[in-house]
């Protein structure tokens, strides 16, 4: 097999450590086995995320902590801020108003930066 390097979602090439790993035998969600790996893993996840916080783990897809997020941390009465520059941002809107939260939208042309400034303009008024 060559040897590339993708910067793509797939295929890609899986290292043999991994594949190794891969052919042992799974082991129960409810075991202390996997209580221990998840806690080792939340704690490395710390260091590479640079964070002090508890980590989150969604056996779901984004949009699903996405989701979430809209249902558990916001109330109809807040007002969060959108960033619209992708579809990603479009995303946030639309579950927004599934849950009737009517955010402050800052928006761009698809592929352009939102500058900090408009956030913070918003975040003075």
């Amino acid at each position: 097999m060559d040897n590339y390097t993708l910067f793509t979602p797939g295929p890609i090439d899986v290292p043999d450590e991994i594949l190794k790993e891969t052919s042992k035998p799974i082991f129960y969600h409810r075991e202390e086995k996997f209580t221990e790996l998840l806690g080792k893993t939340a704690e490395k996840l710390k260091k590479v995320l640079y964070s002090k916080e508890r980590i989150f783990f969604f056996a779901s897809s984004g949009t699903g902590a996405m989701e979430a997020a809209c249902s558990n941390i916001l109330s109809s009465s807040d007002k969060p801020i959108v960033a619209i520059c992708g579809r990603f941002g479009e995303r946030w809107l639309e579950l927004c108003r599934a849950y009737n939260i009517k955010p402050v939208v800052i928006k761009e042309d698809y592929g352009k930066s939102i500058m900090p400034e408009k956030i913070e303009d918003i975040l003075k008024e």
